[in-house]
């Protein structure tokens, strides 16, 4: 009895020991799981943190007087694509090192009445913030400190493997070599065009009493000269926001099957977006007169007129024209008429004076092209152009306030850069 009491004690004691150590195994596996959580959200907001402090560097360095809003409410903005490509900042990447959006994240400052207001906002994968940073011009008569900003230019040899295409025969066109063949010539036809011009024929007095009587001017309208300048199309944009939804409140669980499943709910924020539209403002009409002319009134109410010298109606003869103008009255006159002044022209009749021009063109069937007064006629082919590949050395010359650019090595040289911007 006692033997067997005894073991099943012992039995027992080891039950109760296995039972605290499975219990102890279960605690340590949930807290390393939530310290490891823990680690992630803490190093993803550290990365996120150091990104923002370099956008807002990035900030502060660009925005300068001269780039800084002149009215009050005004606000200009640049995204980070536009730093980037201006070589003012480098892509920024999550704890991932996946890129952070360059087109959504950018930096705006606003001119106030105290000094100015800088925005900073960035946004990588479902990770988005801003910050408001109160910023004074240098030239401001409070404690400022402004330090010129010194760069050193940096330098990065990369090769690049770039396609030469080339032709034995023919010509280069695209990927593709053209060659033309000539397959037949023939003499081109002749084709004849016929003009006239008619002038009137000066009536000259040959017999008859001429008496000679005064001018008259008079005002004979003119239509004005209509003048359209273009129309301007400008592209005008605005930040609005804009509701983004993602996936937030995840719970990860395993279901009867033993299987991994998430759910999450769903959110949403808002965040800014530029959106631009094309405005198109149509181009000022204005009317002017034609040179010479007499002018009268302005805009719609404006007239023009050429001051002009005839004879009366009295006169049935004149010589000469404008400023030289002689009116008579011939009575018992005869006339002869002439083509005199009129080079290459022919009388017909006693009133006109006809110049006949004759033109003529070579000219091909169709197929053909005309080429040193013969037509010519061409079969083309085409055929792949022969790729060769070379290998080119590139040098990417960037500007940056820091001693060490990844990637790149410094030329030696450095510039001032005025630091236009101040925080108080």
């Amino acid at each position: 009895m006692n033997k067997k009491n005894g073991f099943s004690l012992i039995k027992m004691i080891l039950v109760c020991l296995l039972i605290a150590f499975f219990i102890f195994l279960v605690m340590l596996l949930i807290a390393r799981a939530k310290k490891s959580s823990c680690d992630d959200v803490n190093n993803s907001n550290s990365v996120f943190n150091k990104n923002m402090s370099y956008l807002q560097q990035v900030g502060s360095d660009y925005f300068n007087d001269e780039r800084l809003p002149k009215v009050m409410g005004e606000t200009v903005k640049i995204s980070l694509s536009e730093l980037i490509e201006k070589k003012y900042a480098l892509s920024i990447t999550d704890k991932n090192g996946v890129s952070c959006s360059n087109e959504n994240s950018y930096i705006s400052v606003t001119k106030t009445e105290n000094g100015y207001v800088m925005k900073a906002y960035l946004e990588c994968g479902n990770d988005s913030n801003y910050t408001i940073k109160d910023v004074v011009p240098c030239n401001c008569e409070n404690a400022c400190t402004c330090k010129p900003i010194i760069e050193n230019e940096f330098v990065k040899e990369t090769t690049k493997t770039v396609e030469k295409l080339s032709c034995s025969k023919g010509k280069l066109s695209g990927n593709k070599c053209v060659i033309k063949t000539l397959v037949d010539t023939k003499n081109p036809t002749i084709k004849t065009t016929t003009t006239t011009d008619t002038k009137p024929a000066n009536k000259v007095v040959i017999s008859g009493t001429k008496t000679k009587v005064g001018t008259e001017t008079v005002d004979v309208p003119v239509d004005p000269i209509i003048n359209k300048e273009a129309d301007k199309t400008e592209k005008v944009c605005k930040t609005v926001e804009q509701e983004k939804t993602y996936d937030c409140n995840c719970t990860t669980y395993r279901n009867y099957l033993g299987q991994s499943v998430t759910t999450c709910s769903t959110c949403t924020t808002t965040i800014p977006v530029e959106k631009c539209d094309y405005v198109t403002t149509p181009g000022a009409v204005t009317k002017t007169c034609p040179k010479g002319a007499h002018s009268s009134g302005s805009g719609d109410s404006l007239k023009c007129w050429n001051v002009v010298t005839r004879c009366p109606s009295t006169s049935n003869y004149s010589e000469g024209s404008g400023n030289n103008l002689k009116c008579y009255v011939v009575t018992s006159g005869k006339y002869e008429h002439n083509c005199k002044g009129y080079n290459g022209y022919t009388l017909v009749g006693t009133s006109s004076c006809v110049k006949t021009n004759t033109i003529s063109t070579p000219v091909c069937t169709k197929g053909y092209k005309l080429e040193n007064n013969v037509c010519n006629k061409y079969n083309t082919t085409t055929k792949k152009a022969v790729v060769k590949k070379e290998t080119k050395t590139i040098l990417d010359y960037k500007w940056s306030a820091a001693d060490v650019l990844k990637g790149y090595t410094k030329t030696g040289k450095t510039r001032e850069v005025e630091n236009k911007a101040c925080t108080k």
